[in-house]
Order: structure tokens, then C-alpha cells, then sequence
């Protein structure tokens, strides 16, 4: 066998960070063309107002979200979920065993995210079989269910999960830009 390392896990998460700086490098190139190309997102209006001495500037149309958002999003997603799953694979690996696991058990190994103690309990035999108490309590401490019941669903792992689930399973996700700041 060969040795079993991080190298895939780290691998995966770099080319997610990769596609999420090219979404991000997208999105802002098109805003800033807002008006000015076919896939515009943002028309911008300005006008001046003498009472405020002052130039208002407004977003004067919103237009489709481009197609591309949406695949670039989830190619970031799908990375991200992926080098989690690498990651349990390599807990996995690591474990010293006497009896090789089986096959349906190996296709069985993702990283799991869970929305309870319980549920997680439950889910690490399976999704992580031998894997130590160590790494499991360092695994644990990250799940949602460690945000509070109201938080749960707005967790980072919830989020990515639901998501790539979603986006993998049934159809391309849509997108919605949020506009944060204005520079």
C-alpha cells in the first residue's frame, strides 16, 4: 500500500480555493462591466442631488445571475466536500488493521456532518470505522450541532453539505449575489 498522506486532502482544498478566486475574480469583472457587456448583472445609476450636494448612486437594474456563477460555485463546493471526504479517508488509512476492510465498507467513508451528538455517534461507525478517539473528538468539536439548535443550519459544514448534496444529486444550484460592500 502505498503512504498514506495528507497530500490529497490539501490538494483538493487548494484547488477549492483556486475556483473560489476565480468566482470571486468573475464576479467582480462583471459587476464592474455592469451596463457595458450582454452578461451584466448590476446597471448602475447615479444622479446628483442638490439638497444633499451630493451624487447618489443606485443599482438601476438587476439583471439574470450569469449560468457560469453557478457552475464555478459548485465546483467550489464539490472541492471543498471533497477534501473533507479525502481527509476521513486518510484517518481512515491510517489505522492499523489486522483484517482489511471491506469494499462496501470503504465506499462507506466520508467525513461526516452532523446536526447531533447522536446522530454523530452513529455516523462515525460507519463513515469512519477504527478511526481514534483523538481525531474523533477533534472531528466532533467542528460538527454544527455544536452551534446551538438555532445556528445549526447556517454552520459551515450544514451549508457545504446541503449544497454539494443538492448540487450533485438533483440540479445546478442557484445563486444569488449579495452585495457587501461598495468600493
Amino acid at each position: 500500500m502505498d503512504a498514506v498522506t495528507l497530500d490529497s486532502a490539501w490538494f483538493k482544498w487548494d484547488w477549492a480555493v483556486r475556483h473560489s478566486q476565480l468566482l470571486q475574480s468573475d464576479i467582480d469583472s462583471t459587476l464592474k462591466s455592469a451596463g457595458d457587456s450582454d452578461d451584466s448583472v448590476l446597471g448602475i445609476g447615479h444622479e446628483y442631488d442638490p439638497q444633499l450636494q451630493a451624487w447618489i448612486v443606485r443599482a438601476s437594474s438587476v439583471g439574470p445571475t450569469p449560468i457560469r456563477f453557478s457552475l464555478l460555485t459548485g465546483d467550489v463546493v464539490q472541492s471543498f466536500r471533497s477534501a473533507l471526504d479525502h481527509l476521513a479517508w486518510f484517518l481512515v488509512q491510517r489505522v492499523p488493521r489486522e483484517v482489511p476492510l471491506r469494499e462496501t465498507q470503504l465506499r462507506g467513508i466520508y467525513f461526516p456532518i452532523c446536526d447531533s451528538e447522536k446522530q454523530f455517534d452513529s455516523a462515525v461507525v460507519s463513515k469512519l470505522p477504527g478511526v481514534g478517539e483523538t481525531d474523533l473528538a477533534i472531528i466532533r468539536q467542528f460538527q454544527p450541532y455544536f452551534t446551538g439548535d438555532e445556528d445549526i443550519a447556517r454552520h459551515a459544514f450544514r451549508v457545504l453539505a446541503n449544497l454539494s448534496d443538492h448540487e450533485k444529486h438533483r440540479t445546478r444550484q442557484p445563486v444569488a449575489l449579495r452585495l457587501n460592500s461598495v468600493k
